[in-house]
């Protein structure tokens, strides 16, 4: 089998799939090591039997809804390429937001501190939003925390590949139950925030195959966050800056809580961010006087 043919073949297999055509070239270039330039250009390759055979595998994957970022092992996020697997969430676009936001923020502070930026990522993931934001901040250290091992092992591994070993720490913690006397500058957390009843809507593959607890966030999808708040308060040392990600339709309740928790007991300011499809989606407590 040709990779021209290759790729007509997981055309039809996928027939009904949107992107069958790319999501079949994606599939090759993960198995040959080929970049979309070279794989046009040798269309006329032959694959070997364990490639053929291994492509078909793939195929049948896709065909059961299987995500192609946990086929590959690898998901592209704010213009890097980050390492992936069923522990861990695959990183949507519209996280990138708050990624802006939080480089927005570094700026700001280092301006005006002249010194080292500390970042608290709170259920870190693979570790995509804490890593691409010191990539493009050099004054920033990324404390990076979640519950699962499994979980913080695949966020390391991101790590070690970006070279930025010397630049974070990596803490097993609930949420801060780990990070409470700790002193931060930012602290930014994307947690699971799918309620109850949104739950049973979303789409089969993010169900089935993608980590519950990496979902599930409560009956309104906003618990994590509401202990996320306490513990704040707890916090000795306040952070300049709180910054979260938050669901369609949640802006009101995510506005309550804000009240509740920092203007009335803390005085504090915030604002909510629109996503690119107009959906707000990231909130921002400034807390620093």
């Amino acid at each position: 089998m040709h990779i021209k043919e290759a790729v007509q073949f997981g055309r039809k297999f996928l027939a009904g799939k949107k992107s069958a055509h790319i999501e079949a070239e994606i599939l090759l270039m993960h198995l040959l090591g080929f970049n979309r330039e070279k794989l046009f250009i040798a269309k006329d390759f032959q694959l070997n039997k364990r490639d053929e055979a291994k492509f078909k595998q793939f195929l049948s994957l896709l065909k059961n809804d299987y995500p192609i970022a946990y086929i590959t092992g690898e998901k592209e996020f704010y213009g890097e390429k980050f390492f992936v697997n069923e522990n861990v969430l695959i990183p949507r676009p519209e996280t990138e937001l708050l990624v802006e936001n939080i480089i927005f923020l570094i700026d700001k502070i280092y301006s005006e501190t002249k010194r080292t930026v500390n970042i608290a990522d709170i259920g870190t993931g693979s570790g995509c939003i804490g890593i691409s934001a010191a990539l493009k901040c050099p004054h920033a250290f990324i404390v990076a925390s979640d519950i699962s091992a499994d979980v913080i092992s695949v966020a390391r591994k991101n790590c070690r590949k970006f070279k930025l070993e010397n630049r974070m720490k990596f803490v097993k913690s609930h949420l801060l139950n780990k990070l409470i006397d700790q002193k931060f500058d930012i602290i930014a957390a994307n947690l699971p925030y799918i309620g109850t009843e949104k739950y049973n809507f979303i789409d089969y593959n993010v169900k089935q195959y993608e980590p519950h607890t990496a979902l599930y966030g409560g009956r309104d999808g906003l618990d994590l966050y509401r202990n996320f708040f306490r513990q704040i308060l707890e916090m000795r040392y306040k952070p300049k800056f709180v910054l979260g990600e938050f669901g369609f339709g949640q802006g009101n309740e995510m506005r309550k809580l804000m009240n509740k928790y920092f203007v009335q007991k803390l005085g504090a300011t915030y604002e909510i961010k629109k996503d690119y499809a107009g959906i707000e989606r990231v909130f921002i407590i400034n807390l620093w006087t």
